[in-house]
């Protein structure tokens, strides 16, 4: 007795023999689509990566500066 889902895996696996594996062809030649980036995250990771660097950069002077004298 056969079942449906054994007709849908058939079909499945038959599309995917055709196409050598990949699927519909046109969605893996050009990968999938992306979405835009968000230009304010974008800028809240820059900034907070440079303040980061600054506050890291300004201690670290600071306490080379308590160890000499």
């Amino acid at each position: 007795m056969a079942y449906a889902s054994d007709d849908v895996t058939s079909r499945t696996t038959s599309r995917w023999l055709k196409t050598g594996g990949h699927g519909d062809g046109e969605q893996d030649r050009h990968g999938p689509a992306r979405p835009p980036r968000d230009v304010k995250k974008l800028f809240l990771v820059f900034g907070l990566g440079l303040l980061s660097w600054v506050a890291t950069y300004v201690g670290m002077l600071e306490l080379v500066e308590s160890n000499m004298g």
